[in-house]
């Protein structure tokens, strides 16, 4: 038994990295288009963000009463697809695109956020003995934020040289 729940939580980190670089990349894109393409200043920046916390907060105490009642799976797997449907949805910003078009895509990447880290971090860590957790928990946090760095590092990169492409062919 010892195997199957260090196999649940390497499983668990393995899907941090991977949640975590596409919700922090997603995070991070938001406020460089409002700034760079909307020209926002940073406080009209951080009141664009404000519906994605709240919901967010939220729904973390709605997942936290339906964890239960539903299982920590399926409540992931709900995470997921609104957060699909809400990348889909934001791959179609242009310079056109206002603070209202982006509203209720980012509350719901909020609530599918929520909705996905909180059933992880208990499928995660949940199975562990009582004296592993902290030890768990924290190589966990580290996974979280191993992955934010690499989704933010990978979007900083691909802007950078789309801007560079894009650059080079106006001034052809």
């Amino acid at each position: 038994t010892h195997v199957l729940r260090y196999r649940e939580a390497a499983a668990g980190n393995l899907y941090s990295i991977i949640l975590c670089a596409g919700l922090y990349g997603a995070l991070f894109a938001i406020p460089i288009f409002a700034q760079n393409n909307q020209h926002f200043a940073a406080q009209q920046t951080g009141e664009l963000l404000i519906p994605s916390a709240l919901a967010s907060g939220v729904a973390m105490v709605l997942t936290g009463q339906l964890i239960d009642k539903v299982g920590p799976r399926a409540l992931i797997v709900a995470g997921a697809v609104v957060t699909a449907g809400v990348m889909f949805a934001l791959s179609s910003i242009n310079p056109d695109t206002g603070a209202g078009d982006l509203f209720w895509p980012l509350v719901f990447r909020g609530l599918g956020s929520a909705m996905m880290f909180l059933p992880l971090s208990i499928a995660t860590l949940g199975s562990l003995p009582k004296h592993e957790v902290p030890a768990a928990s924290g190589f966990y946090n580290l996974t979280r934020q191993l992955g934010g760095s690499l989704g933010i590092a990978i979007l900083t990169t691909m802007l950078a040289r789309r801007e560079a492409t894009h650059r080079a062919m106006l001034v052809e």
